[in-house]
């Protein structure tokens, strides 16, 4: 996470994106991404055993300053998000209904208080469209449920069951 430790508390935007287009090869599959030169640079920040890994999905820091978000800024932050970082259309996702019913979450992170605000996307597009910028990442998959929750961290985890 860019710039944890310069703020007390942060509020990011966390995108799970499902593939549910033709494509029979990416079908029921999760987008993640794995972390480029920021994580090279802060390999002790991702140390495995704390629960660091280098993969994480689309998402990043909420630039509103409110004390509450409706749930319209949220996906909008979402898709902001989406976009920088993948570059994917985001005409081509469908935002899931239930996904902000859910609570966001806080977790304490680094001695900062990180809440968390999934949303869940279906993407029926070119899912090799995918244009990552190589400044965050080095590279893009779409992996498998169980392989989600194999490689990816427990706040991850945590969004995804909620979906699932």
């Amino acid at each position: 996470m860019k710039d944890a430790n310069m703020y007390a508390e942060i509020d990011v935007a966390m995108d799970i994106i499902k593939y549910t287009g033709p494509s029979e090869e990416f079908s029921d599959r999760f987008l993640v991404l794995e972390k480029g030169l920021e994580y090279q640079r802060n390999r002790e920040r991702y140390n495995p055993e704390e629960g660091g890994v280098p993969w994480e999905v689309p998402g990043g820091k909420i630039e509103l300053d409110a004390e509450e978000y409706t749930e319209r800024e949220i996906k909008r932050e979402a898709w902001r998000e989406l976009d920088e970082e993948t570059s994917l259309p985001v005409e081509r996702t469908n935002f899931v209904e239930k996904a902000l019913r859910e609570d966001d979450y806080t977790v304490r992170q680094e001695d900062v208080d990180i809440t968390f605000y999934p949303v869940f996307y279906e993407f029926e597009g070119d899912p090799e469209a995918v244009q990552i910028s190589p400044e965050e990442h080095k590279a893009y998959e779409w992996i498998t449920e169980q392989e989600f929750m194999d490689r990816m961290t427990e706040n991850e985890k945590k969004a995804l069951r909620r979906f699932i």
